[in-house]
């Protein structure tokens, strides 16, 4: 009787798990279709901010030109620094960087500085100027994208700074902290509006 019994136990336990392996090779539930991944966004404008950047010893080439023209000054003096580094002649300490002064409308002149932070011993190469920037007290912003979008940055920059109570100084810098192409997706640029 007990043998008959310890059997059918084991019958039993053999039944349930039998069956649950049965339940385990089915299929899943089938799932709802998952969503397709958003597409990248074109450009990105980040958040402002108030910073006050520390001095630099700054490398570079000026000219007066227009937005129109601009490639042309930043075409001749970045390959020439580049390739001074390159030699080993100078020392960069930093990314490229532009500096505005007194952008009144889109299609006047200004004054245009194209180069880079160095080394503080630096000797500069013939047809660059060194100097010795101030502090810089500025409302910044992180732009991501192509440069044929980087005035959505500006849209943003300049009523940002007005809202929050400061005005201009006339000097904008652009930090070039990463660069692809003209039209990449993936340039990123630190805009540097100065204020009072």
């Amino acid at each position: 009787m007990k043998l008959a019994q310890s059997l059918t136990a084991a019958c039993i336990a053999l039944f349930i798990a039998a069956h649950l392996l049965a339940q385990d090779r089915r299929a899943p539930a089938p799932r709802p279709p998952a969503a397709p991944p958003p597409a990248p966004a074109e450009y990105v404008v980040g958040p402002m901010h108030v910073q006050t950047l520390p001095p630099i010893t700054y490398l570079y080439g000026t000219a007066r030109t227009t937005f129109a023209d601009i490639d042309q000054p930043v075409n001749r003096f970045l390959p020439a620094l580049q390739k001074s580094a390159d030699d080993g002649q100078i020392k960069l300490a930093g990314p490229p960087l532009f500096i505005y002064h007194d952008v009144r409308e889109p299609n006047q002149p200004f004054t245009l500085d194209v180069g880079f932070p160095v080394a503080p011993d630096t000797r500069p190469p013939a047809q660059f100027q060194l100097r010795q920037t101030r502090e810089f007290r500025c409302a910044t912003l992180l732009f991501t994208g192509p440069m044929s979008r980087i005035d959505r940055a500006y849209e943003k920059l300049g009523p940002g700074v007005t809202a929050a109570g400061y005005a201009p100084t006339g000097e904008t810098r652009e930090l070039y902290l990463y660069w692809e192409k003209p039209e990449s997706p993936n340039n990123v640029i630190q805009l540097q509006m100065g204020i009072r």
